[in-house]
């Protein structure tokens, strides 16, 4: 009879990570006993000094502020002693790492600190970074999962001998081994993801807490396909295809569940934990063809729920668009990526023109759907020319709710990676690549901040030292959010407990309504009536009032 073991699998920087919550029931399901520990939130924090020379950092912009934060924020010294504590605590078996390359350094951390309290335990790593960079990880740890790893995981914590089963990694005499790549595996057959309570932690801001969000938000996270259509240069899931057509297997780019087993998760979750929106989490939703008609006639049927999912304006013309916002679509994205149709395509392997993307940012207005904008900067291809004739092109489009700038992540193996190998270009110098990050923001979000960065475009000295934009951007970001007012995103009962989630804003000239600004001193307050969904939130529906201490008890 084999031995029920206790398997840590902890994920960084991703409080959802739907992939170990799958492996999870994976593992209960194979008798065993998984702990999931989340390390951190990549957008817990906004960090308003920006990092020069670090190609891991990204800016981000929140509902609340323009600003610039970390693509993931470094851990405390207090965070990684919690952690160590928290595994010893449990005393597993196994623990196993979902990484990325940009975390295999934290990986590293606290690997060798574990080791040093738990050095039976067996360590393995598997997602993209151990994946495409095996040889990296294994100086560290004891195996690597390639590929999907929802059958290497059982083996990998039963097999007394690891090395003999498929789709592992391992050093050996100082020579990396790679054994047979099993197929990938049948979306109809996988487990859903465990969303329960049971051992399943948050480490950050220098403290343990159980997992609970999910509860909160009543979000179910789904996703309906794996892979994407795309072949973009810089994305490490489309690396992925390429080590299993390696094997002699036809990787498809996008693999769909059928329509019926979506659903049946939909309806599982409705029941099981009353769900109230769902977040589709495809790379691309919305596909135009039979699968999508047949399923969202079904989601109408059964589920009839408010919901989010990624779009992208290749597969998702007015028709489509009109047919998610009748099944409830909220929010969207609108991925521009480069201002540059050229880099998009030669560079960046995305084959979307200016006029598509306005055609379908229009689009969204049009039926009211909120969306954010994503551009990708810090690309060493694009010089201070394109970078200025962007704008042009930016100016057309309408104006965003959100804006979001990344700094280009450029994956070892990945075709962008062999490109600036082989071309060499030269990056522009740090404050340029922020000036324009500044100004990209200013003109999508409003008349008003486009006439300051027309302003600013007028002066060299915004140029050299970008950051005088800062202070500009906070203004107009707050004379923003003063527009706007707090409203119930779902029914609130008396008596529960307040969190962002359960808030969402809305334009509004409603003056008895608490304005948006003062969302923070609400959270962690208690109702003081039953407030049903989109009504307002005002004072008189809280236990005191916003400028009270009142902690929660």
């Amino acid at each position: 009879m084999k031995r029920q073991k206790k398997v840590v699998l902890i994920a960084f920087y991703d409080r959802t990570c739907e992939s170990i919550r799958i492996l999870s029931s994976v593992l209960k399901e194979a008798g065993h006993d998984p702990y999931l520990v989340f390390f951190k939130d990549d957008r817990s924090g906004v960090i308003n000094e920006f990092i020069k020379n670090n190609k891991y950092y990204q800016l981000i912009v929140n509902h609340e502020f323009l600003g610039c934060g970390e693509d993931f924020y470094p851990p405390s010294k207090s965070e990684i002693d919690l952690l160590i504590k928290k595994i010893q605590e449990i005393g597993p078996d196994v623990i196993g790492f979902s990484a990325r390359s940009a975390t295999r350094d934290l990986v590293k951390t606290l690997t060798l600190r574990l080791k040093e309290v738990l050095p039976e335990v067996r360590y393995i790593g598997g997602g993209y970074g151990p994946t495409l960079e095996p040889e990296t990880f294994l100086e560290f740890l004891d195996y690597v999962c390639l590929g999907e790893g929802y059958k290497a995981i059982v083996d990998l914590v039963e097999s007394e001998d690891p090395t003999t089963e498929e789709n592992i990694c391992y050093l050996k005499d100082g020579k990396l081994h790679y054994n047979a790549l099993a197929k990938y595996a049948d979306l109809e057959e996988l487990c859903y993801p465990d969303w329960s309570y049971e051992n399943k932690f948050m480490i950050e801001e220098n403290k343990v807490s159980p997992i609970c969000d999910f509860y909160d938000t009543k979000t179910y996270n789904i996703t309906a396909s794996i892979g994407c259509p795309s072949k973009c240069t810089y994305c490490q899931a489309s690396q992925l295809g390429m080590i299993y057509n390696s094997y002699g297997y036809n990787y498809p780019r996008i693999r769909l569940r059928s329509p019926q087993n979506v659903l049946n998760e939909l309806m599982w979750a409705k029941e099981k934990h009353d769900i109230k929106y769902v977040r589709f989490f495809d790379s691309v939703f919305g596909f135009k063809g039979p699968w999508f008609y047949e399923f969202m006639d079904l989601y109408d049927k059964h589920i009839g729920l408010k919901f989010i999912c990624f779009l992208d304006e290749r597969w998702a013309d007015e028709q489509v668009i009109k047919r998610l916002v009748a099944s409830g679509l909220m929010r969207s994205v609108v991925g521009i990526q480069s201002t540059s149709e050229k880099i998009r395509k030669e560079i960046l392997g995305r084959n979307n023109t200016n006029e598509s993307i306005i055609r379908f940012a229009e689009n969204l207005c049009k039926y009211n759907v909120q969306f954010k904008y994503d551009i990708v900067l810090w690309n060493p291809f694009e010089t201070s020319e394109i970078l200025s004739n962007g704008v042009d092109f930016l100016r057309k489009l309408p104006k965003g709710e959100r804006v979001d700038v990344f700094q280009l992540k450029v994956f070892p193996g990945s075709p962008l990676h062999k490109m600036i190998k082989e071309k060499k270009p030269n990056y522009l110098d740090d404050n340029e690549y922020e000036y324009w990050a500044w100004i990209y923001q200013l003109i999508l979000r409003g008349d008003e901040a486009e006439r300051i960065a027309d302003f600013a475009m007028q002066y060299d000295s915004f140029k050299k030292n970008p950051r005088i934009l800062k202070s500009l951007i906070k203004e107009v970001a707050n004379r923003e959010k003063s527009k706007y007012r707090v409203f119930a995103a779902r029914d609130l009962s008396k008596n529960e407990r307040i969190t962002s989630v359960k808030l969402i804003r809305k334009r509004s000239d409603l003056e008895r309504a608490i304005s948006y600004d003062k969302v923070d001193s609400l959270v962690a307050r208690i109702m003081r009536r039953d407030v049903k969904e989109d009504e307002p939130i005002t004072v008189d529906d809280i236990f005191g009032t916003y400028e009270d201490k009142m902690p929660f008890v």
